[in-house]
């Protein structure tokens, strides 16, 4: 089996290395056993019918070229997953909250602020 871009009609595929060109990588798919939330951000990112892309179709041979994601090259910190197919806009992930717990046990969330 080979490597295909699973994004809604992306003709990306090792076989044909002119599909290839300038820079592009095939980012394989988060594994549903060890990453099921972000398996499904991407499979809903991509687009495709539920036949033909989900949880069970997840294997070593899915992937998402680094085309489609913000910037053209791959995932980021700020940006873990690939532009929705539907053309919609993705926002940046934000950072977890931080919880601190006080001597009598309750807890506070301190939210980051932003730094200008």
């Amino acid at each position: 089996m080979v490597l295909r871009c699973a994004w809604g009609t992306c003709n990306v595929d090792e076989r044909y290395p002119e599909r290839l060109e300038n820079g592009v990588k095939l980012i394989l798919f988060p594994k549903p056993k060890t990453n099921l939330e972000k398996c499904l951000r991407w499979i809903k990112a991509c687009g495709r019918p539920h036949d033909q892309l989900n949880v069970q179709r997840i294997n070593k041979h899915k992937a998402v070229c680094s085309k489609h994601f913000v910037g053209g090259n791959g995932p980021t910190v700020q940006f873990p997953d690939p532009i929705l197919a539907d053309g919609s806009v993705l926002r940046p992930t934000r950072p977890p909250l931080k919880r601190t717990y006080s001597e009598n046990h309750t807890v506070r969330v301190i939210k980051k602020e932003n730094s200008k």
